[in-house]
């Protein structure tokens, strides 16, 4: 583990890789808190499914221009380029929060998820310029544990900081948007200092190829036909194609769960506290991160692939056991084995997809992976807030992720 550390850029490389998921989360928070501070029943579960859509739906619109930017320069360059358009849409965010204008910096979170689109395949990429094809699943098991590390961390901080800096008693509980946005305005300074603090690291990033010379073909873009193009690259190889598919399914299974396990929790559990139920959700994400190191010391030298089946047995046999848990612990339990095993399949299936593409197309194939993974997580997250408007039992989501979930392992 000491000698991936080592490396020359790879603590820079975490930090802004932990620094631009905590700045989009930590704005995608405030915003989730200030609707549910103004709203309820089915207008707050559409615009909070509204916000989950916002920050999907770039990964899938842009996969085309974003693999291509990961391929045509250095990566470095464009996350650093990625690092500056965060700071200038944060200020701008901030700008919004103090003058209280809520549907401008609800604009913002779609800005911030088209900057992190474009720069994620750059991200993602970088991983195996830097570790080199040795240490890549490690690489990519410290990397996830980073990204949920950075989840974890910004719902504490921004949740904390938002209860403190919101003014209840004046306000009242169906505030207006406005005044609670600038009651809470003190959190953009946090955003700053962070969007600040990956703009230095994204400095300290060295330069490990220089791209290509390839040019951009817009009309090709236009026309569909460069998506065409790009998603024939991913159906290409196998293994690749595999590893997309495998990591679609859990992440959308993920998507589905995120949604549904509240509205099912407050009706079984009668449970209306929303901190315990952020509490055991958040515990699944626990769960990755103790796989993710897992899966990365049993990959140090190479992709241990034996780990792939015995993650997705595991994932399909802890979404079979659904409704058998009678209290939220025992829900905590079953997330936090959900997480682990999932980490277990999704890190060793990232670090092929990495292996097997060429270094030329390396941009195009992670992009396609954003995209087929965003797809299919905004349709589960769509399936999920229709279910919620026709009142559908959220058993039947239940059912639905174990007959997903043992489809996928079967594929």
């Amino acid at each position: 583990m000491n000698k991936i550390w080592k490396i020359k850029g790879f603590p820079a490389f975490v930090f802004v890789a932990f620094l631009n998921a905590f700045v989009d989360l930590g704005h995608k928070i405030t915003l989730q808190n200030t609707l549910y501070k103004s709203y309820e029943g089915t207008e707050l579960t559409l615009l909070t499914s509204v916000v989950n859509a916002l920050i999907l739906l770039p990964f899938i619109l842009l996969f085309s221009p974003s693999g291509f930017l990961a391929d045509r320069f250095p990566k470095n360059i464009v996350m650093r380029v990625g690092a500056w358009a965060s700071l200038i849409l944060v200020l701008g965010i901030v700008v919004c929060y103090m003058c209280g204008l809520f549907w401008l910096a609800f604009i913002g979170t779609l800005l911030l998820a088209i900057q992190s689109a474009l720069i994620s395949p750059a991200k993602y990429g970088f991983i195996k310029d830097l570790v080199g094809k040795d240490m890549l699943a490690w690489g990519n098991g410290i990397m996830q544990a980073v990204a949920i590390v950075a989840i974890l961390s910004s719902m504490a901080v921004f949740s904390f900081f938002f209860e403190r800096f919101l003014d209840s008693s004046a306000l009242g509980f169906l505030a207006s948007k406005g005044e609670i946005l600038r009651s809470v305005a003190p959190l953009g300074f946090i955003l700053i200092a962070c969007a600040l603090l990956e703009l230095y690291c994204s400095y300290r990033l060295p330069t490990m190829s220089q791209g290509s010379t390839e040019s951009f073909d817009t009309q090709a873009y236009k026309s569909g036909k460069l998506l065409k193009d790009n998603l024939a690259l991913l159906q290409s190889h196998r293994n690749i194609w595999l590893s997309v598919v495998g990591i679609a399914v859990f992440w959308s299974i993920s998507q589905l769960l995120l949604a549904s396990f509240p509205t099912y929790a407050k009706a079984s559990f009668h449970e209306l506290d929303t901190f315990k139920i952020q509490l055991v959700l958040g515990i699944s994400t626990f769960g990755i991160i103790f796989g993710s190191l897992i899966a990365g010391r049993f990959s140090k030298q190479y992709i241990e692939t034996g780990l792939i089946p015995l993650g997705a047995l595991l994932v399909s046999i802890s979404t079979l056991l659904l409704l058998y848990p009678s209290s939220l612990w025992g829900y905590g339990l079953l997330f936090f084995v959900f997480g682990l095993c999932g980490a277990l399949f999704v890190i060793p299936l990232n670090a092929i997809i990495q292996f097997h593409a060429k270094d030329g197309t390396l941009g195009k194939i992670l992009a396609g992976n954003n995209f087929v993974q965003n797809l299919a997580m905004f349709g589960f997250l769509f399936l999920g807030t229709c279910a919620s408007i026709l009142r559908i039992d959220v058993e039947y989501l239940f059912y639905i992720c174990m007959v997903v979930a043992v489809g996928g392992t079967i594929y």
